[in-house]
């Protein structure tokens, strides 16, 4: 679940809850997580010196996913159909970079997602 202020946002899930401001992040990745019977739309969002990962399961997906491309302009539209297709490959596109020149990995990888299997 995310909740918004006007420097970022919140993402809690279960016991874990982050805070993060739009300034902080550098870097955001989306790519397709292949789980046998469906696919699954995974992003990992780079900020400070960490690494959140969050899915389209999670509920608050498609607020956030408007909030980002309001806030980094950016973004590209249609992003969603470059990584859903084609069926069976990964389709790894960073969507944001401050950066541009530099892939940046986080060192403190955390995994925000909801399996429904």
């Amino acid at each position: 679940m995310f909740q918004y202020n006007p420097s970022g946002f919140t993402v809690s899930y279960e016991n874990i809850s982050i805070d993060i401001m739009w300034k902080d992040i550098s870097q955001i990745s989306v790519f397709k997580r292949d789980l046998f019977t469906i696919d699954r739309i995974d992003m990992d969002i780079v900020y400070r010196d960490k690494l959140l990962s969050i899915s389209e399961d999670l509920p608050g997906w498609d607020q956030f996913i408007q909030k980002a491309s309001e806030t980094f302009r950016k973004i590209p539209e249609g992003w969603e159909a470059n990584v859903v297709l084609p069926p069976f490959t990964k389709n790894l596109s960073t969507i944001y970079s401050r950066f541009p020149d530099f892939i940046l990995m986080g060192k403190a990888p955390r995994l925000i997602s909801v399996d429904r299997s």
